[in-house]
């Protein structure tokens, strides 16, 4: 099975990490905006775009790795000829709408590894995982194929939307907590705020996809109802809170480095769509954390401050 022409719009740790386990096994592109991630891939021999000529890229699938806030206008500039694999953080569903009539399908995927860049276009593998793809996209088949086996492999899954919403849930807990106490996403299960308001965050989100009927898969194999359990447990939660540290003790916070450079995070398609869902579930009081939290990082951009254990204590109140 021949693999698809495939083009990587976004080269962060995620979109780099997919680049590399595909380079030798497909034709790919890849697109960023940053001149040191092109010249890198340049290097090895993987052809570069700049984003402005996305609409001219000769490709089959596009696999779009960018932050959040940017999916609706990369998804309008992408080219005609290719479907779209979304792999963006959060719940963004309504993106799609963005483009043209008539262009090929936009899937939504995810991905269950973590990853971080130690510089640009060189990325770390810090948790192995897979790639999420939708049966449904066209091309999935071969696109799957291409995954070598490794750190970075492929999932072909008729429920493609239970795992983006998998993930979305956990994101909604560990990133904010994270971002709040200033730490990586490990550091956050030693704090004491951060880690009740991780399990505060999981319980809601875990509760509100229940009530928008969506089905959760385990995320490396672990069910977010045992997360639950584990760290409400009064004989075990430090346990497994300690765990949980050593396990994710270099994956950075996205919304930390998203405040500290006065970013828009992805908390609106995180915390705030997970709120949204509840309201459109007709249970807006199954998620009011969640709200909180999206409304303290817009709070945060608008009147830059670097976040303190008031803003943790406040939520938690």
């Amino acid at each position: 099975m021949t693999a698809p022409r495939t083009l990587i719009v976004g080269a962060g740790a995620i979109g780099a990490s997919i680049a590399l386990a595909l380079k030798d096994r497909a034709p790919i592109t890849v697109a960023d905006a940053d001149p040191a991630v092109r010249r890198r891939f340049h290097d090895i021999g993987v052809p570069v775009i700049e984003p402005e000529r996305l609409d001219a890229a000769e490709a089959d699938i596009a696999i779009v790795a960018t932050r959040a806030g940017v999916l609706p206008a990369v998804l309008a500039a992408l080219p005609r000829t290719a479907g779209a694999l979304c792999i963006a953080n959060g719940l963004n569903f309504g993106a799609a709408r963005a483009r043209a009539p008539g262009a090929p399908p936009t899937a939504f995927g995810c991905v269950d590894f973590a990853a971080d860049a130690s510089a640009p276009g060189q990325p770390e593998i810090t948790q192995p995982g897979r790639v999420i793809i939708p049966e449904e996209l066209p091309g999935a088949r071969a696109l799957a194929q291409a995954f070598a086996p490794g750190p970075v492999s492929a999932l072909l899954t008729t429920d493609a939307a239970g795992h983006v919403w998998s993930k979305a849930v956990l994101n909604a807990a560990l990133d904010p907590a994270a971002a709040l106490c200033g730490r990586t996403i490990g550091g956050a299960f030693v704090h004491r705020p951060a880690f009740l308001l991780i399990r505060r965050l999981l319980r809601e989100g875990v509760a509100v996809a229940r009530a928008a009927s969506v089905t959760l898969h385990p995320i490396r194999g672990t069910r977010h109802d045992t997360m639950i359990r584990a760290f409400h447990a009064p004989l075990i939660n430090r346990i497994a809170a300690r765990a949980a540290a050593r396990q994710a003790a270099l994956v950075s916070s996205t919304m930390l480095a998203d405040l500290r450079a006065g970013r828009p995070t992805e908390c609106p398609c995180l915390c705030g769509a997970i709120a949204a869902a509840a309201a459109a579930a007709g249970r807006p009081d199954l998620a009011p954390t969640h709200r909180r939290t999206d409304e303290l990082f817009a709070e945060l951009l608008r009147t830059p401050r670097p976040p303190t254990d008031a803003d943790l204590h406040a939520l938690l109140a």
